[in-house]
């Protein structure tokens, strides 16, 4: 079973110890994930306990009813923000900058799940830039109730 908050949690610790040791592709790998994990604990927060299967995908494929229409967005994290109706409602028109974070957190130099094939640190100043977006983008999240 995912338990995608507990994900998060290990995965937030993950990279700040990176960060501390200054690999950054790792970190900024890890961090995509980390978010991935975050929107996605947020979506099944949203669901209501008693739905039957509610800690299950639905499948467009399939049609199998699980108690609720949100599929699996995958590696998107902009997918993963609006198919929770209330969080991306917050982020629109008067919190759009929390979008520039997830972009660059999504894309920090491509797919941040590409990001493990890179063989080399990024610019110093890129990377400090894409840490303060994490950081801010995470402090939001975490704010965010229902």
């Amino acid at each position: 079973m995912e338990d995608f908050q507990a994900a998060f949690n290990e995965r937030h610790r993950d990279v700040i110890a990176l960060h501390e040791k200054k690999r950054l592709i790792a970190s900024m790998h890890m961090g995509g994930i980390a978010v991935e994990c975050l929107l996605k604990a947020k979506l099944y927060e949203e669901l209501h306990p008693n739905t039957k299967g509610y800690k299950e995908w639905y499948d467009k494929e399939k049609k199998i009813p699980v108690g609720h229409t949100i599929c699996n967005p995958g590696h998107s994290l902009v997918s993963a923000l609006r198919s929770n109706n209330r969080l991306y409602q917050r982020v629109s028109p008067n919190h759009l900058y929390v979008l520039l974070w997830l972009h660059k957190i999504e894309n920090p130099e491509c797919h941040f799940i590409d990001m493990r094939y890179i063989g080399k640190e990024p610019d110093e100043s890129k990377y400090t830039s894409w840490y303060d977006a994490y950081r801010k983008l995470v402090g939001w999240l975490l704010t965010q109730r229902f």
